[in-house]
């Protein structure tokens, strides 16, 4: 398993899994024409959404006509060696993150994690950068990551919060110690 595999993942440190429903819910609150499915074919039930136990989802756009364009996967830490493998791999990402809160916090998330959201985009969404499912994914990504007390990891971006801001931004502070008053005055001028 490669990140180029899964580019997106939300990383949470509860241990029970979030309810279909509440994703449901909160696309349906951004006014998204989106259902859920956990076959190959056909809406995920009742019961299906209200459960914790899922392994596997497909997001559903309805419209113009019925198509998967997310795949998501949950998997346990502790229980399946591809959550490890994930693990270890979004880890090393971090390890090579400059010093900050943010990569303190992010450190924290990641020693507890007890849960991973992956999300595939699907090539219905791949083939149409204007597809209005893309800013169904954030609601996606932001619901998991809040629902898991977690964060979001997006391959070649870094790591968000669950409102989706950056948590390690790649800010120069350095300070130029061989300045002068003088410099600042001309800089001015």
């Amino acid at each position: 398993m490669t990140l180029e595999s899964v580019p997106l993942i939300v990383i949470g440190q509860r241990k029970d899994g979030i309810p279909l429903q509440a994703l449901h819910e909160a696309l349906l609150e951004g006014g998204f024409p989106a259902t859920f499915g956990v076959r190959t074919a056909g809406d995920a039930s009742v019961e299906d959404l209200l459960s914790t136990d899922w392994e596997t989802a497909f997001l559903r756009w309805q419209k113009p006509e019925l198509h998967e364009v997310i795949f998501l996967e949950k998997w346990a830490i502790g229980q399946e060696t591809e959550a490890e493998a994930l693990l270890k791999i979004v880890s090393k990402e971090a390890a090579n993150l400059p010093m900050s809160g943010g990569k303190l916090l992010v450190d924290v998330v990641l020693e507890s994690a007890k849960t991973l959201y992956t999300l595939d985009t699907l090539p219905a969404l791949l083939d149409n950068e204007d597809h209005p499912a893309w800013g169904a994914i954030d609601v996606v990504l932001r619901t998991l990551a809040e629902w898991g007390e977690g964060i979001i990891y997006a391959e070649g971006d870094g790591f968000y919060d669950a409102d989706g801001e950056p948590m390690v931004l790649d800010v120069d502070l350095t300070y130029d110690w061989g300045a002068t008053a003088d410099d600042d005055d001309e800089d001015e001028a």
